[in-house]
């Protein structure tokens, strides 16, 4: 999990790599808290493979918490759904090369 500032003033990137799971929640609690009011939060979903539940609900919650204050969180919608059932294509398993 990490935040990264881009480009454009007042605009971030949360980077979720691997697996968003509960056990996670602690650090990603952190990371939000340290986001100034008024950022936009981009979160691309690229790099997870499965986002649970727990993490899920936390970004919600923080971006209705926040827009109060300015800031917006834009979660990558293309790949949720099934990122969510875990059911992410990856080139690691059965049959596969390498």
């Amino acid at each position: 999990v990490s935040l990264i500032d881009l480009p454009k003033e007042g605009e971030m990137e949360l980077r979720l790599v691997g697996a968003a799971t509960f056990l996670k929640v602690p650090a990603l609690t952190r990371i939000l808290a340290s986001i100034p009011d008024g950022a936009t939060v981009h979160v691309p979903l690229n790099n997870l493979s499965y986002i649970d539940h727990a993490c899920l609900e936390l970004l919600e919650e923080w971006g209705r918490a926040n827009a109060s204050k300015g800031s917006k969180l834009l979660i990558e919608s293309r790949g949720l759904k099934r990122r969510l059932e875990g059911r992410v294509r990856t080139n690691i398993g059965i049959g596969a090369s390498g």
